[in-house]
């Protein structure tokens, strides 16, 4: 009886110490797709946590086949790669109406977490993967670009009210080479095919 009681008390203490649930980090993967290419696959986690009308957007392209079989129209070495909008025949495709501009979520610079400036916590970093649109914000549709280098001069500017920079919603996490073939086949005369984008798992934090 004694055991009995003992047992009753663990598991009201158990039901009664329910955990907090946890808060959605910005950095995690809520998606992943895979983009196949003439030069390769690569596989590209996106920040839906962070970004999630941006994300949101792109994805609605890709569950739609938007992509497949359009090119990489627009390679700059050392800087980006653009594509998701024309044809292998250099015919752009109509598109969804444009989605709103995204700022990136900020974080302190610096160790003073209260008074240090705030600095952008998505950046235009190497093998990211931003929203491509005209000079005016909330532009952008379905195209994209991946960094070929850091370009700052791309973030956005979180001191100031107005939307502005450019929108970084995921990062490559497999297949970054792919960028480099991308660019000496273009470099060649050749634009680069994207076979297809799908979904996949998103990788977790540690995977290779």
């Amino acid at each position: 009886m004694k055991r009995i009681f003992i047992l009753v008390v663990i598991l009201v203490a158990m039901v009664g110490c329910k955990s907090e649930p946890v808060a959605p980090k910005p950095l995690d993967f809520t998606d992943s797709v895979e983009i196949e290419t003439d030069a390769g696959t690569m596989v590209v986690g996106l920040y839906g946590n962070a970004m999630p009308k941006t994300v949101k957007n792109f994805l609605q392209y890709v569950d739609t086949k938007f992509y497949d079989g359009t090119i990489f129209h627009r390679v700059i070495a050392g800087f980006v790669a653009q594509g998701g909008g024309f044809t292998k025949e250099n015919v752009e495709k109509p598109t969804k109406p444009p989605v709103a501009l995204e700022m990136s979520p900020a974080k302190p610079q610096g160790k003073d977490q209260q008074s240090a400036p705030k600095i952008p916590l998505l950046t235009n970093s190497k093998n990211t993967i931003a929203m491509a649109r005209q000079r005016a914000p909330h532009t952008a549709t379905s195209q994209f670009y991946f960094n070929l280098k850091d370009n700052p001069h791309l973030n956005s500017d979180i001191t100031k009210s107005e939307p502005n920079g450019y929108a970084v919603f995921g990062v490559i996490t497999k297949g970054a080479e792919v960028l480099s073939k991308i660019v000496e086949m273009n470099g060649n005369g050749k634009k680069v095919l994207i076979k297809s984008i799908k979904r996949v798992k998103p990788m977790k934090k540690g995977d290779k």
